[in-house]
This record gives structure tokens, sequence and C-alpha cells, in this order.
């Protein structure tokens, strides 16, 4: 197992400055990271190769993105699909409001119906009274 990065101790302490080597151990942690099911994070990763995490940001930059990429993190991955949520907020919306005037329309045409019924009651209602005497010519009447 590797030495772990202690905050009071210089990295350099810790491992020797190898370009290649710190490449290849970060590679081999991120798939290790990986391989744990865990989500990758650059403090993660620093702290099982024995490197701070400054070092990964500053001169592994290619590393530091592969990290934020695993993690959804990635520059600019946010706003993408920020955008497509919102396109598909507005055509949820568009669909929502072509329905509402389509149930409007519905609405005003069973309301126009429900009326002439009501009067059709009205009339009904009074003819059962005998408060309205239908004249129909000659019939007799009562």
């Amino acid at each position: 197992m590797k030495a772990r990065w202690d905050r009071r101790q210089a990295p350099e302490e810790v491992r020797g400055r190898n370009r290649d080597t710190t490449t290849a151990d970060l590679r081999e942690a991120l798939a290790r990271l990986q391989r744990a099911e865990a989500v990758p994070t650059i403090t993660a990763l620093a702290v099982e190769v024995g490197v701070t995490p400054a070092l990964i940001h500053n001169r592994y930059p290619d590393v530091a993105k592969e990290v934020r990429r695993l993690s959804g993190r990635e520059p600019g991955a946010s706003e993408d699909s920020l955008k497509a949520a919102l396109k598909r907020e507005q055509e949820t919306a568009r669909d929502l409001r072509a329905e509402n005037l389509d149930l409007r329309k519905q609405l005003q045409a069973m309301a126009s119906v429900n009326e002439a019924l009501r009067q059709e009651v009205r009339i009904l209602h009074a003819t059962g009274h005998a408060k309205v005497v239908s004249f129909v010519p000659g019939a007799p009447t009562r």
C-alpha cells in the first residue's frame, strides 16, 4: 500500500518526483476508485496516490478533467443538461397550453349545451305545475 499524504509533510517527502510514475499511479488509482463503484473525486484520488489535490489540478489537468467527467462535474456538462431540461420543459409547457386551449373550447361548448338544457328543464318544470298552459290550436282547454 502506498503512503498516504500527510499535510504536515511535504509531498516530496512522501514520494519522489517523476511525472511518468505519478501519471501512471494516478491512472491506476482512478481505475481502482471506479472498480470500487465510488464516485471518484480529485481529493479521493490525491489521497489514494499520496499527492496533494492541488498537484492534480495544476500539473495533471488531463487527469482532473477525466475525474470531473466520471463524476458528472465536467465544465459545461451541467449547462448542457440544464439547457436540455429547459427545452424539455418548454415543450411540455407548449403541449399543456395546447391541451388547456382545447379543454377550454370543450368547456365552452358544454356550458352552452348545459344552458340550453337548463332552459328546457325550467320550461318542463313550469308546465308540470300547470303555471304554463300549452296552446295547441284546436285542442280542448281545461
